[in-house]
C-alpha cells in the first residue's frame, strides 16, 4: 500500500529565516505502535540515527523556546557539540528568551501558527503547540525533545497521530542529504529500490 509523508518550509522574506518540517502520519509508519510505547523519543531517534544520547525531553511550555534555540544554533553557525541544551531545559517558557528578537519572533510564529500539514481526519494545517496540547500535553500523549541531526540540532515531536521533525530549513536539508530521508522512509517500511544497471552497447 502506498504511504505518504509531508515536507514543508516556512520562510520570513524580511529576515531570511527559515524553518523546515517533516511530518509522518502514524498510519504511514510500519510500526505505529512505537508512538504509544514508553520513550518514543528515544525509539525514533535511534531508528533515525539522530544521536539519541542528545535527546532532551521537554514539556509543552518549552516548545517555542526550544524552536528559538534550534534556529539560533543554526544561524549562529553553532555545532551540536557546543549547543546549550541545559539552557533550554532549565528555561521552560511560553516566551522564548534564548537569542535575538528576530529569531524569537520567527520561532513564536512557526510554533503557534497553523503551518504544519497534519493528519487527523482529514489532513489540516495545525500549529505544533496545538498538536501537543490536543494530544494531552507533553509527557502524556505527546513527547517533545531536542536531538542532534548531523551538524545542527533538531526538534522532534511525537504524538499518537504521528511524528514531526523540524528545525532550520538548511539543517533539515543537510540531514536529508546525509541519509535522513532513507531512514525516515525506513520507518515507513519503504525499502530502497536498486537502480538498474545500464547495459553497455557493444
Amino acid at each position: 500500500m502506498p504511504v505518504q509523508l509531508y515536507q514543508t518550509t516556512v520562510a520570513d522574506e524580511q529576515t531570511g529565516l527559515t524553518c523546515g518540517f517533516i511530518v509522518v502520519p502514524a498510519w504511514a509508519l510500519e510500526k505505529p505502535e512505537m508512538l504509544t510505547q514508553p520513550s518514543p523519543l528515544n525509539t525514533i531517534a535511534n531508528a533515525l540515527e539522530l544521536n539519541p544520547h542528545k535527546v532532551v525531553p521537554l514539556d509543552a511550555r518549552s516548545v517555542t523556546a526550544a524552536m528559538s534555540a534550534v534556529l539560533a544554533a543554526d544561524y549562529s553557525a553553532s555545532t551540536t557539540e557546543d549547543f546549550d541544551w541545559t539552557h533550554v531545559v532549565s528555561s521552560p517558557s511560553d516566551v522564548p528568551s534564548y537569542c535575538d528578537p528576530q529569531v524569537d519572533a520567527f520561532a513564536t510564529y512557526v510554533t503557534n501558527s497553523r503551518v504544519v500539514p497534519f493528519e487527523r481526519s482529514p489532513i489540516s494545517m495545525e500549529s505544533i503547540v496545538q498538536i501537543v496540547k490536543a494530544s494531552g500535553g507533553a509527557g502524556i500523549g505527546a513527547t517533545v525533545g531536542l536531538l542532534a541531526g548531523g551538524g545542527t540540532p533538531l526538534m522532534l515531536v511525537t504524538v499518537p497521530a504521528g511524528i514531526i521533525l523540524c528545525g532550520a530549513a538548511t539543517g533539515i536539508a543537510s540531514a536529508l542529504e546525509e541519509g535522513l530521508r532513507l531512514r525516515v522512509l525506513g520507518l515507513m517500511g519503504v525499502k530502497p529500490r536498486k537502480r538498474r544497471q545500464k547495459q553497455s552497447a557493444d
